[in-house]
């Protein structure tokens, strides 16, 4: 009997590819304002050379997107001639416009509604390997269970997040389909558990995996059938 349904957010529920875009044109556009060297170096590809910088000097907290994006920025502001203070205190503003920018998201059609039936009838997760905060887009008064790759220290397709839901939820794996986008991060990590999966493939890209998903819909209307038929096999 299936008590629970999980859901990827990025590119799941939403636009997660626009929401991030957009987020930092404003990111850009704040700093451009305020601190025109600045965004004229960041510009220039300088911080995309941070990135990989900060990538390399914290391998071990590659999961921690919020961490990773704070740190560039301060890096960034601190090689302009900031002192420490001002780099810190520059970058908490400049990555809170970007944020609050990030949690503007863009629903995918049928996706607020079809949430809003399954909660009627079953308990309802989250996981992610992004930042998006859940009272901000909205999410929260549908979800039970929230996980971020942050939260538990590492990301999909490690199955952290999975383990921890298992256990919170107090479910055996084939009491809960996961449903999302990203057939590693989503479908084999769920699978590897024992997880039932839903493939969210509404780009109508063609699966080149050895492994399957357990069901494949391209518009979030279709999910309720999709479960209900996996709930009718034995």
């Amino acid at each position: 009997m299936i008590k629970l349904i999980s859901f990827d957010l990025d590119d799941t529920l939403w636009d997660g590819q626009q929401a991030i875009i957009a987020a930092q044109q404003a990111m850009h556009d704040w700093i451009a304002c305020y601190h025109p060297t600045v965004a004229e170096n960041a510009s220039s590809g300088r911080y995309l050379i941070l990135r990989a910088e900060v990538a390399s000097d914290h391998s071990s907290r590659d999961y921690d997107l919020t961490f990773i994006r704070k740190e560039v920025l301060r890096r960034l502001f601190a090689e302009n001639a900031y002192s420490n203070s001002e780099a810190h205190a520059y970058s908490e503003k400049a990555f809170n416009v970007f944020f609050e920018k990030r949690n503007q998201v863009r629903y995918f059609d049928d996706a607020l509604v079809t949430l809003k039936y399954l909660k009627s009838k079953y308990q309802i997760a989250a996981l992610t390997n992004g930042n998006a905060d859940m009272i901000a887009t909205g999410l929260s008064p549908m979800i039970d269970y929230f996980y971020s790759a942050e939260s538990v220290g590492a990301a999909k397709p490690d199955t952290k997040m999975f383990q921890a839901l298992l256990s919170d939820a107090k479910i055996k794996p084939q009491e809960c389909i996961h449903v999302g986008d990203h057939p590693q991060h989503d479908i084999f990590a769920a699978e590897s558990l024992g997880i039932k999966t839903i493939w969210f493939n509404s780009k109508k890209k063609k699966w080149s995996e050895k492994f399957r998903p357990g069901r494949e819909i391209n518009k979030l209307v279709l999910l309720p059938q999709a479960i209900q038929t996996i709930c009718g096999e034995k």
